[in-house]
Parts: C-alpha cells; sequence; structure tokens
C-alpha cells in the first residue's frame, strides 16, 4: 500500500455534470447581489432551478476558486474538470469540498462618493450664511440683555431726578392755583 492516496473513480451512474447549467450558476454565484445572501439561499436557489448536489458543490467550488484565485485558479478548475470529464477519473484536489461552514465573504464595497458641483457648494454656503445670521440675531436680541450688567445706582440717580422735578413742577402748580383761589375769594367778597 503506498502512503498517497489514490485517485477516486467516478462511478459509472453518476449522470454527466452539465457545464452549461454549472457556468450558469458560477456567474450567478460570482454576482455582487447573490454574494451576501447566506449559502443556504445560494444552494437552495440552485436545487430549484434544477441542479444536482454535485454540480452545486461543483459550481460553489468554482465560484469560490474564481474569488480567490481570479484566472489562475479558475484555469485549474476547468483542467481538472476537463480531466474528469476525459478520463472519468477525478483527482484528489478536484474533490468537492462540501458546503462548508466557514465560508469568507468579502464585505461588501461601500458606493461611490456622489459628485458635488457648484450648485450644492452654493445651497450649502445660503443655508450655512442663514442659519448663522439667525444665530446672530437670536444671540443679539435674547442672550446679550441677559449678559450685560446693570448700573442700578445710576439707574435710580436718573429716576430720583425725574421726581424731584415732577414734585417742584407740581409744587409750583400749587402756589399758582393757591394764589388765583384767594384773589377770587378776595374779588367776591368785596
Amino acid at each position: 500500500m503506498s502512503a498517497e492516496a489514490a485517485p477516486v473513480p467516478v462511478s459509472v451512474t453518476t449522470p454527466a455534470l452539465r457545464e452549461d447549467i454549472i457556468e450558469s450558476a458560477v456567474r450567478f454565484l460570482s454576482d455582487p447581489k447573490v454574494q451576501s445572501s447566506t449559502l443556504a439561499k445560494k444552494i437552495s436557489f440552485l436545487e430549484t432551478k434544477g441542479l444536482t448536489n454535485p454540480e452545486i458543490e461543483d459550481a460553489l467550488a468554482r465560484a469560490k476558486n474564481a474569488q480567490q484565485g481570479g484566472a489562475n485558479s479558475a484555469g485549474e478548475a476547468a483542467q481538472q474538470q476537463h480531466q474528469l470529464q476525459q478520463t472519468g477519473v477525478a483527482s484528489p484536489v478536484s474533490a468537492a469540498p462540501g458546503y462548508g461552514y466557514a465560508q469568507q465573504m468579502a464585505p461588501p464595497t461601500p458606493p461611490p462618493r456622489p459628485h458635488l458641483d457648484w450648485k450644492d457648494y452654493f445651497i450649502a454656503a445660503v443655508v450655512a450664511g442663514g442659519l448663522g445670521y439667525g444665530l446672530y440675531m437670536f444671540a443679539k436680541k435674547y442672550i446679550k440683555p441677559l449678559l450685560m450688567v446693570r448700573d442700578d445706582n445710576e439707574r435710580l440717580e436718573q429716576e430720583k431726578k425725574l421726581l424731584v422735578e415732577q414734585n417742584d413742577f407740581t409744587r409750583k402748580q400749587l402756589e399758582v392755583l393757591t394764589d388765583s383761589t384767594t384773589r377770587i375769594l378776595e374779588t367776591i367778597s368785596q
């Protein structure tokens, strides 16, 4: 017995893999929209399209090789598939890997940044200017009076001076009124 693994012959009862359907499945699996879905959803979709389990496994392996190694791995997979079809013997490397649990998915690429032209900058400048002016007027009208220090002594002095003037004016008016009343009374009494 040799220590190397002998090639596993493919049974004669296994139906031949349909290359065109597998290629279609590989294109489907390589689509960026499909890559974000779960493996179970991919497999169930392929089963509804009539693919057998060996065909699904082969399509998954080819899609995985295409993602990982690019054209080099895809060429090797095609060469192994060609060898399988010609000889009827599968090499140990091309044996189906199964569905696996730790499939690595590349994170989706972010969408491209939108192109901004002069209109977008103009609108942003107008909005920013309007908001700035509104904040300035709000601060001037409502916040500035709250922050200003009032000089109560000066205000009290002004009010006191005004009251003294009003009091003097009222006293003079009363004196004039008293004089005119006494004159009228004297003229009446004569």
